[in-house]
C-alpha cells in the first residue's frame, strides 16, 4: 500500500506544472495503482473486522476517507475565493501551482502515516468461525495450490464472479461507479459551467459533498451495531431514495447542456432573467450534501456486506471485483458525460440506482435467510 500511495502523490505532483503528456501518463499509472490500493485497503479492513464490527469499521473508514473532501475543498475555496472575479470559469495558474504543492505534501504525509500501521497477525474473522460463503468447491484449493499466486487470485476472482450473489452485487457495484462519476465529474462541472455560479463555488460544492459523506460515514460508524440488528437493506434503500430526490433536484437546477459547455446566463435589459443567485446556491449545496450522503449509504454497506460474506482468502478477490465494476462504470460514465445532456445522464443513473438497490437488498435478505431468521433476531438481545 505504501508504494501504491506514492503513485497517488506522483499524480498530484504532475499537476503542479502540468504538461499534458506527463499528466496523462501519471493518470494512467495512478489508475493502475488505484485498483491494487483499493483492494489492499479493503482487504486490510476486512482482516481487522468480524461480523459484529464490520458495519462500524466500514462507517469509520468511510468517515475518515471523506474528510479529505472537506479539508481539501475548504482549503481551495478559502484560498481562491477572494481573488476570483465574479462568475469565473477557471483557476489562475499561480493558484493551481500552490494548490497541488499543498496536496502533494499531504499525500506524502499520508504515506508516512500508513507506514506506522501495525502489521497484521491473524485475521479476526478466523476467530469467529468459518466464512459465510464458500467460494471453492471441494478439491479446488488443492488444484490451484501449485499455481503462481497472481494466477490463483485471478482464478478465484472469476470463480467468485459467477456465484449468484456476486453476480447480483456486481449490478450495485456498477451503479456506484456511475454515481461516482456523476458527483465527482458531472455535478461539480455543472456548478463550474453554470455562469450564474461559476468556479468560485466549485470547491464549496465539493466541500458540501464531503459533509454529506461524513454524515453518512459517521452515523453508520457510531450506530454500526444497528446494521447487524436490522440489516443493511434499509440503509441502501434510504440511499436510493436520497439519490433519486437529488437527481430530480439536479434536473431543475442545472441547464441540460452544462456537462458539455459553459451555459451563459440569460439577460434582459442588463439584468438576469428569472434568477435568484442566493436561492440557487443554497439548493445546489443541499443537493451536494444529499448526493454525498446517498453515496455513503451505498458504499459503506457494500464494504460491510463484502466483509460479512467473504472472509480470509476470499476478501481480496471480492474487493477486487467491487473496484473492477465500479471503475469500469466510472470509465463509461466519463466517456459519455461530455457528449449527452444532463437529463439523459440523470435518467441512466436513476434507473441503475433502483436496480442496484433491489439487487443489493435481495442478496442481503438471502444472506440472512441462509443464516436463519433466528440469527438476526438474536442480535437484538
Amino acid at each position: 500500500m505504501l508504494l501504491l500511495l506514492l503513485f497517488a502523490s506522483l499524480f498530484m505532483g504532475a499537476l503542479i506544472h502540468p504538461v499534458i503528456y506527463l499528466v496523462f501518463i501519471a493518470a494512467a499509472i495512478l489508475g493502475f495503482a488505484a485498483g491494487f490500493l483499493w483492494t489492499a485497503q479493503g482487504n486490510f479492513l476486512f482482516m481487522n473486522s468480524n461480523d459484529n464490527t464490520i458495519g462500524r469499521n466500514s462507517g469509520i473508514f468511510w468517515f475518515m476517507l471523506q474528510l479529505s473532501l472537506v479539508f481539501g475543498n475548504l482549503f481551495v475555496f478559502v484560498y481562491t475565493h477572494e481573488t476570483h472575479t465574479a462568475n469565473a470559469t477557471c483557476v489562475a495558474k499561480s493558484q493551481n501551482t500552490v494548490i497541488f504543492v499543498v496536496l502533494t505534501v499531504f499525500g506524502v504525509c499520508g504515506v508516512v502515516i500508513l507506514a506506522l500501521l501495525r502489521p497484521l497477525k491473524d485475521s479476526p474473522s478466523s476467530e469467529s468461525g468459518e466464512s459465510t460463503y464458500s467460494l471453492l468447491r471441494p478439491g479446488q484449493k488443492a488444484r490451484h495450490a501449485d499455481l503462481p499466486k497472481p494466477l490463483t487470485a485471478l482464478i478465484k476472482s472469476f470463480e467468485l464472479l459467477i456465484t449468484p450473489n456476486m453476480a447480483l452485487l456486481a449490478i450495485c457495484f456498477f451503479y456506484t461507479g456511475l454515481e461516482l462519476e456523476l458527483w465527482s465529474g458531472v455535478f461539480v462541472t455543472c456548478v463550474g459551467r453554470t455562469e450564474t455560479l461559476g468556479v468560485t463555488y466549485l470547491a464549496l460544492a465539493g466541500l458540501f459533498i464531503g459533509i454529506g459523506e461524513i454524515i453518512g460515514g459517521g452515523l453508520f460508524g457510531v450506530f454500526g451495531k444497528l446494521t447487524s440488528r436490522y440489516g443493511r437493506d434499509p440503509i441502501v434503500m434510504l440511499g436510493m431514495v436520497v439519490h433519486l430526490a437529488t437527481f430530480v433536484g439536479m434536473f431543475y437546477v442545472f441547464p441540460d447542456g452544462c456537462p458539455m459547455h459553459v451555459v451563459k446566463a440569460q439577460f434582459a435589459d442588463g439584468e438576469l432573467v428569472n434568477h435568484n443567485h442566493t436561492n440557487q446556491l443554497i439548493v445546489v449545496l443541499i443537493l451536494a450534501v444529499m448526493i454525498g450522503f446517498g453515496d455513503s449509504c451505498y458504499n459503506t454497506q457494500i464494504y460491510s456486506i463484502l466483509g460479512g460474506l467473504y472472509k480470509d482468502e476470499q476478501s481480496a478477490p471480492a474487493m477486487a471485483l467491487f473496484k473492477f465494476f465500479q471503475s469500469v462504470a466510472a470509465m463509461v460514465g466519463f466517456a459519455y458525460s461530455g457528449y449527452i445532456g444532463l437529463r439523459w445522464q440523470l435518467l441512466i443513473v436513476a434507473v441503475m440506482a433502483v436496480i442496484g438497490a433491489i439487487t443489493f437488498c435481495y442478496v442481503e435478505l438471502s444472506m440472512f435467510g441462509k443464516k436463519g431468521v433466528k440469527q438476526r433476531i438474536s442480535t437484538n438481545h
